[in-house]
Formats: C-alpha cells, structure tokens, sequence
C-alpha cells in the first residue's frame, strides 16, 4: 500500500466513508481502532524508514490523543510503562510519536524480532 493511499484510506476511515474491515478484515474487537493503528503504522514506516515501529496505539475510536500528556496517561502507555503489557518481554522500546494525518499524538513500540 503506497502512503497517498494509505492517508487517504485513513481520512475515509475517521470520517466513516470506510468501514474498517475494508482494511483489515471482519471478525476484530475494536476494529476502527485496529484499522487507523494498521494505517498509521503503514504511513509512519514508509515516511520514517530509519525509524520503524512495530506497532502504533490510539483511541479506540480511531483517532490520535490530541496531545502528548493524554497518550501517556492512556491505559496502552501505563501497562507498558509498568510492564505488565502482554508482550513486555519483547518490547525494546516505546514512547509516543506525532501521528500521520496530524490529528494528535500515538504511543509505538519496537519489538525484539529474534
């Protein structure tokens, strides 16, 4: 999937023109949260490919914390921050980033692929 797609699949996305299993299939909880995560994940890689996350976190209703603060009192960042995130022990790194589409902040992690 090219970046001008991808932004233009997220837009869609948060202004209800796409349904998100249209990006990632039927059958997820939180599917709309899942699908801009995918988006954002896929946007950020292809922008930063010096600096690529495994996975990306937002609201569940598919936007960005509006600001840096929100995303680190966001229940994502404290399970990560005390460890107790199902993947803790293949977590390297997180933090929060500013998330493509300019609408806020996302907290990322990178993962040990070994």
């Amino acid at each position: 999937m090219r970046n001008e797609e991808a932004r233009f699949m997220l837009a869609n996305l948060l202004c209800g023109a796409v349904k998100p299993s249209k990006i990632i299939g039927t059958g997820h909880r939180n599917a709309k949260m899942q699908a801009s995560c995918h988006l954002r994940k896929v946007i950020h890689n292809d922008e930063n490919p010096s600096f690529r996350v495994s996975q990306v976190f937002v609201n569940s209703n598919g936007n960005a914390f509006r600001s840096e603060e929100s995303a680190k009192r966001s229940n994502i960042y404290t399970e990560l921050s005390l460890g107790v995130h199902p993947q803790s022990k293949q977590i390297l790194k997180f933090g929060v980033i500013e998330a493509p589409g300019e609408d806020g902040f996302m907290v990322y992690t990178i993962i040990d692929a070994t």
